[in-house]
């Protein structure tokens, strides 16, 4: 019962400002009678109050009777399984930020939503999400010059896993069957291992031959 006591202006879970999103008045049809609905939101994670007011002011020969009723709407806040592919991003987000061990398990599309947030916020600029089955391992695309960057994401559960010379290989493989000279390969994994770093090296120092066209 204690949110019904909060202020207006913070949201109980996240504790960010909420804002004033809806306010609507009208007269209820009885004389003297008035009432008035307001909602506040958090942008953050979507978590909602309302108020009713309810006035009711009687003019006297000498005194105004008033009589005020108010009435606290408050939403109903939805669990989500960490690995819930329904997740919502912006809490997902957020919740990172407190737990970062949660990336170990959240849903690998989840994790690409969530590169995919990042990615736009460091380039500033458009970032598609592609990823799905067949995709060939792309699973985002950077869209920061005539020269996009093929992004690969993998969520591996193992926090002391090593992603191994084979996965980047087959990156590497895919870039060139795309024609395409930048990738990043993103992964959960804590280390690289050095066949996979030797390779990544070998990409930086020599560009892979253009494919010829038919004339």
């Amino acid at each position: 019962m204690e949110d019904f006591f909060k202020k207006d202006s913070v949201c109980p879970h996240c504790n960010a400002s909420l804002k004033e999103t809806y306010i609507h008045g009208k007269n209820t049809g009885v004389v003297g009678v008035y009432m008035e609905l307001l909602i506040w939101q958090c942008e953050r994670c979507g978590w909602w109050r309302g108020k009713q007011l309810l006035l009711d002011e009687q003019d006297n020969i000498d005194t105004i009777d008033s009589y005020r009723q108010e009435t606290i709407y408050l939403s109903v806040v939805k669990r989500f399984s960490v690995d819930d592919k329904l997740l919502p991003l912006n809490a997902l987000m957020s919740e990172l930020q407190k737990r970062p061990e949660m990336l170990y398990h959240i849903a690998p599309s989840k994790l690409e939503e969530v590169a995919q947030s990042v990615l736009r916020n460091f380039f500033d600029c458009d970032v598609k999400h592609v990823g799905k089955t067949g995709d060939g391992g792309i699973d985002l695309i950077v869209i920061d010059s005539e020269s996009p960057i093929l992004v690969q994401v993998k969520r591996r559960a193992d926090p002391e896993r090593t992603e191994l010379v084979k996965e980047i290989r087959e990156f590497v493989g895919t870039l060139f069957i795309e024609d395409k000279r930048r990738g990043i390969f993103l992964s959960t994994a804590r280390n690289f291992s050095k066949g996979s770093q030797k390779v990544r090296e070998a990409s930086y120092t020599s560009s892979p031959p253009r494919r010829s066209q038919a004339l």
